[in-house]
C-alpha cells in the first residue's frame, strides 16, 4: 500500500477544525486506501456497502455508544438511506469522536444529503495523483501520468489498459449517476461524457497555445520597453545638456574621455533630480575639449 502523506496531513488538519471530515473524490482515486492508512488500533471501520452495516446504523446513537475507539470511518457512506443524520448525531452527541466519511463527490447534490452539517464538517476532495506525489509512486513519471491517467491503479500498471477506464466509467454511471440521481439513459450520459472530454482537451490545447503566444509577446514587449526607456533617457539628457551649452553627443564623448562610466539611466536621473551634479559632469566633459 502506497502512503499518501499529503492527504493524510490534510485529514488531520481538518479534524483540528471540525469533528467530521468528508473525504470525497472520483471512484478509484484511493479514498478507501487512504482510510486504511490510519492507525488500526484507533479506528472503527464501517463498510456501508454491506447490508449488515446498514442494519447496524439504523440506530446511530446506540452504535456510537458502543464504539470504543476514537476514530470512526464510514466508507461509501452514500449507501446509507440518510447519511447526514448519522453524521450529525455523531458530531453533536459524541463530540470527542473523530469521524471520517468517504463517498462520491456528487453526494452533496443528491436528495440523500438532507443536512449540510454547517460548522460540523470539513471537506477534503481527493484528486487523482498530483505531480508532487509522483515520487511516492516509484517509477511513475510525468509522461506516464499523462498517458495512464492519475488514478493510482493504472498509474502503477506496467502497461496501459484501456479496458480499466471503460469499467471505471460503467461503475461511475451505475453507482453514482444512476444510483444517486436515478438517471437511466447510459447512452446519453456517455455522449455527454465524451463531449465534455473533447471540450476539455480543446481547452487544454487553447491554454497551451495561449501560454506560447504570451511568451512570444512578453519577449517582444520587453525589448520594446527597453527601447522606449532608452529614448526617454536620451531626451532628458539632451535637454539638460543643451541648457549647459552642450549637445548630447559631445557630452557623452567628453564623459567617456574623462573616464566617467555612468549609464544613460543614471545620467537622466541626475539631469532631473540633481541638476548641480549634472552640471559638474558637463564641466568635466567640456574639459575634454567638448563645446
Amino acid at each position: 500500500m502506497i502512503k499518501r502523506p499529503l492527504w493524510s496531513a490534510r485529514i488531520r488538519e481538518s479534524w483540528a477544525k471540525a469533528p467530521i471530515v468528508w473525504l470525497c473524490g472520483v471512484r478509484r482515486s484511493g479514498k478507501t486506501t487512504l482510510t486504511r492508512d490510519l492507525p488500526a488500533e484507533s479506528v472503527h471501520y464501517v463498510n456501508c456497502d454491506l447490508p449488515a452495516s446498514v442494519q447496524m446504523l439504523r440506530d446511530p446513537e446506540l452504535f456510537y455508544r458502543e464504539c470504543r475507539r476514537e476514530i470512526v470511518v464510514f466508507d461509501e457512506i452514500h449507501q446509507l438511506e440518510d447519511p447526514s443524520r448519522v453524521l450529525k448525531i455523531g458530531a453533536d452527541a459524541f463530540p470527542k469522536l473523530k469521524i471520517l466519511a468517504t463517498g462520491s463527490s456528487t453526494l452533496a447534490a443528491t436528495r440523500k444529503f438532507r443536512d449540510t452539517l454547517t460548522g460540523r464538517k470539513r471537506t477534503v476532495h481527493l484528486t487523482p495523483v498530483a505531480f508532487d506525489e509522483l515520487g511516492d509512486f516509484g517509477a511513475a513519471t510525468l509522461k506516464k501520468r499523462l498517458l495512464h491517467g492519475g488514478l493510482p491503479q493504472p498509474l502503477l500498471a506496467e502497461t496501459l489498459d484501456p479496458s480499466f477506464y471503460r469499467e471505471w466509467l460503467d461503475s461511475f454511471f451505475s453507482r453514482d449517476i444512476q444510483g444517486l440521481f436515478a438517471f437511466h439513459a447510459p447512452e446519453k450520459f456517455n455522449a455527454l461524457f465524451e463531449y465534455l472530454l473533447r471540450q476539455s482537451g480543446g481547452l487544454f490545447e487553447t491554454a497551451k497555445e495561449t501560454v506560447l503566444r504570451a511568451g512570444v509577446f512578453a519577449y517582444r514587449d520587453r525589448r520594446q520597453k527597453k527601447r522606449r526607456f532608452r529614448s526617454l533617457w536620451i531626451i532628458r539628457i539632451n535637454a539638460a545638456a543643451r541648457g549647459l551649452g552642450l549637445s548630447y553627443s559631445v557630452l557623452m564623448s567628453g564623459l567617456k574621455k574623462a573616464g566617467v562610466n555612468l549609464d544613460r539611466k543614471i545620467l537622466a536621473e541626475l539631469a532631473t533630480q540633481d541638476p548641480a551634479a549634472f552640471a559638474k559632469l558637463a564641466e568635466a566633459a567640456k574639459a575634454q575639449g567638448g563645446r
